[in-house]
C-alpha cells in the first residue's frame, strides 16, 4: 500500500513486479558520480546514462524512518523542440547508526518518464514534467508547447480558485501567474490534458486543456493535499 501511494503522488511507474535485491556499503557511495551511482544502484535495470542523483531519506510521511530513496536521471535527449529523458527512483532500507558495515539494501526501483517543452534552451538546462500513462513523451511535450500558446494568448477559460477570492478577476493577472509557474505532471484526461503547475506539496494551479481547441479551457487553484 505505501509503495502505491508513493507511485500515485509521484507519478512513478513500477519497472517490474519482482525485482532482485542489491546490496552495497554506505562507503561504495561516497565520492561516486551521477553516472558511477547509476552503474552501481540500477543493476540489473535497462538504463542510459546517469546525469544527476538526489539523495532523500523519507519520501512522504508513510515512509519508515530507516527507509530512503535517491532519484536518477538519465541524459535528456531532444525530440523536435522539446526534450526528453528518464527519471529512476530506486528504494533503500538503511541501517542504523549502530550497524558498523552500514550495508544499503536496494529493493525497489520504479521510473517515470519527463519531457520538457525548450525550442531555444539546450536540454539540459530545461525545466522538466513527469507523464502519466497512458500519455506517451511526444504528446506530453505537445501539451507543453500548447500551456505555452495558452499562456501567451488569449483563448478563453473557466477559472476557480480555493486559495484567493480574487485570484480570477483579471485574466491577464491569471496569465502572468501561469507564465511564472513550471508544470511538473501532465496526465491525459477525456477530453484532453491536464497540467499541474507550481511546487508538490504546496498550492498546485491545475491547468486543463481541451483536445478541440474550440472547447474553453479551465484555471484551478487547489490547496496543497494533507500530508
Amino acid at each position: 500500500m505505501r509503495g502505491l501511494f508513493i507511485s500515485m503522488v509521484l507519478g512513478f511507474g513500477a519497472i517490474g513486479a519482482s525485482q532482485p535485491l542489491v546490496y552495497f556499503l554506505h562507503d561504495d557511495l561516497e565520492g561516486k558520480s551521477p553516472a558511477e551511482l547509476g552503474e552501481l544502484i540500477l543493476q540489473g535495470e535497462d538504463h542510459g546514462q546517469i546525469t544527476e542523483a538526489t539523495f532523500g531519506r523519507n519520501v512522504g510521511p508513510m515512509m519508515p524512518a530507516n527507509e530512503g530513496s535517491i532519484i536518477l536521471k538519465e541524459m535528456p535527449e531532444r525530440v523536435g523542440d522539446g526534450c526528453q529523458r528518464t527519471s529512476f527512483r530506486a528504494y533503500f532500507v538503511v541501517p542504523g547508526a549502530d550497524d558498523a558495515e552500514q550495508r544499503w539494501v536496494r529493493y525497489r526501483v520504479t521510473r517515470r518518464p519527463e519531457v520538457a517543452w525548450s525550442p531555444t534552451i539546450p536540454c539540459q538546462f530545461a525545466s522538466y514534467s513527469g507523464i502519466m500513462p497512458p500519455l506517451e513523451p511526444v504528446d506530453g511535450i505537445k501539451k507543453l508547447s500548447e500551456l505555452d500558446a495558452f499562456r501567451r494568448g488569449d483563448r478563453p477559460f473557466r477559472c476557480a480558485s480555493e486559495i484567493s477570492e480574487t485570484y480570477c478577476d483579471d485574466p491577464e493577472r491569471v496569465r502572468k501567474n501561469l507564465a511564472s509557474l513550471s508544470a511538473w505532471m501532465i496526465l491525459e484526461t477525456s477530453n484532453g490534458a491536464t497540467l499541474w503547475l507550481g511546487m508538490p506539496g504546496s498550492v498546485i494551479t491545475w491547468v486543463n486543456l481541451p483536445r478541440d481547441p474550440n472547447r474553453q479551457a479551465s484555471v484551478a487553484q487547489k490547496r496543497p493535499a494533507p500530508f
